[in-house]
Protein backbone atom coordinates (compact mmCIF):
# COMPACT_ATOMS: atom_id res chain seq x y z
CA UNK A 1 0.00 0.00 0.00
CA UNK A 2 1.03 3.55 -0.38
CA UNK A 3 -0.30 6.73 -0.16
CA UNK A 4 -2.67 7.93 -2.73
CA UNK A 5 -0.73 10.81 -3.53
CA UNK A 6 2.20 9.29 -4.27
CA UNK A 7 0.53 7.14 -6.99
CA UNK A 8 0.74 8.62 -10.51
CA UNK A 9 -0.51 6.53 -13.75
CA UNK A 10 1.22 6.63 -17.05
CA UNK A 11 -1.96 4.95 -18.69
CA UNK A 12 -5.40 6.50 -19.87
CA UNK A 13 -7.47 3.11 -19.71
CA UNK A 14 -7.68 2.49 -16.19
CA UNK A 15 -11.47 1.92 -15.39
CA UNK A 16 -12.86 1.63 -11.87
CA UNK A 17 -15.44 -0.67 -10.84
CA UNK A 18 -17.41 0.00 -7.47
CA UNK A 19 -17.24 -3.49 -6.13
CA UNK A 20 -19.43 -2.97 -2.88
CA UNK A 21 -20.31 0.52 -1.01
CA UNK A 22 -17.09 2.11 -0.32
CA UNK A 23 -14.90 0.09 -2.44
CA UNK A 24 -13.30 1.02 -5.64
CA UNK A 25 -11.49 -1.62 -7.41
CA UNK A 26 -9.39 -0.38 -10.86
CA UNK A 27 -8.33 -2.42 -13.55
CA UNK A 28 -6.94 -1.96 -17.49
CA UNK A 29 -9.84 -1.21 -19.45
CA UNK A 30 -7.69 -2.65 -22.22
CA UNK A 31 -6.45 -6.10 -20.55
CA UNK A 32 -8.43 -6.27 -17.63
CA UNK A 33 -5.41 -6.58 -15.61
CA UNK A 34 -6.27 -6.09 -11.63
CA UNK A 35 -4.36 -2.48 -10.52
CA UNK A 36 -5.41 -1.06 -7.85
CA UNK A 37 -7.62 -1.47 -4.31
CA UNK A 38 -8.89 1.54 -2.38
CA UNK A 39 -11.69 1.63 0.09
CA UNK A 40 -12.98 4.12 2.50
CA UNK A 41 -11.91 2.76 5.51
CA UNK A 42 -8.01 2.94 4.21
CA UNK A 43 -8.46 6.78 4.18
CA UNK A 44 -5.51 8.45 1.77
CA UNK A 45 -3.96 5.10 1.10
CA UNK A 46 -4.53 2.68 -2.21
CA UNK A 47 -3.12 -1.12 -2.44
CA UNK A 48 -1.00 -1.51 -5.28
CA UNK A 49 -1.35 -5.04 -7.13
CA UNK A 50 2.06 -6.48 -7.37
CA UNK A 51 2.16 -7.97 -10.59
CA UNK A 52 0.75 -4.75 -12.29
CA UNK A 53 4.26 -3.16 -11.80
CA UNK A 54 6.29 -3.02 -15.09
CA UNK A 55 8.78 -4.45 -13.27
CA UNK A 56 6.99 -6.66 -10.43
CA UNK A 57 10.63 -8.22 -9.08
CA UNK A 58 11.82 -4.95 -7.77
CA UNK A 59 9.17 -4.37 -5.33
CA UNK A 60 10.02 -6.15 -2.07
CA UNK A 61 7.10 -7.00 -0.32
CA UNK A 62 8.11 -6.65 3.57
CA UNK A 63 4.10 -8.23 4.56
CA UNK A 64 0.95 -10.09 3.90
CA UNK A 65 -2.74 -8.58 4.97
CA UNK A 66 -5.55 -11.08 5.66
CA UNK A 67 -3.82 -14.19 5.61
CA UNK A 68 -7.00 -15.01 7.88
CA UNK A 69 -8.91 -15.43 4.58
CA UNK A 70 -6.35 -17.52 2.79
CA UNK A 71 -6.99 -20.92 1.70
CA UNK A 72 -5.65 -24.38 1.84
CA UNK A 73 -4.26 -23.86 -1.50
CA UNK A 74 -2.73 -20.64 -0.74
CA UNK A 75 -1.15 -22.36 2.28
CA UNK A 76 0.39 -25.03 0.23
CA UNK A 77 1.82 -23.32 -2.43
CA UNK A 78 5.26 -23.15 -0.98
CA UNK A 79 5.58 -26.76 -1.04
CA UNK A 80 3.93 -27.78 -4.33
CA UNK A 81 6.29 -29.00 -7.70
CA UNK A 82 6.87 -26.16 -9.90
CA UNK A 83 6.82 -26.12 -13.52
CA UNK A 84 8.66 -23.47 -15.60
CA UNK A 85 5.98 -23.53 -18.19
CA UNK A 86 2.63 -25.11 -18.78
CA UNK A 87 3.38 -29.34 -18.13
CA UNK A 88 2.88 -31.65 -21.00
CA UNK A 89 -1.11 -32.47 -20.74
CA UNK A 90 -2.46 -36.00 -20.86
Amino acid sequence: MVETGALSVDRTSVSIYMSSEGVRRSFCGTCGTSLFFEADYLDGLVDITTESFDEPDRVQPTDQIWTRHETGCVRALAGMTRHEELPPQG
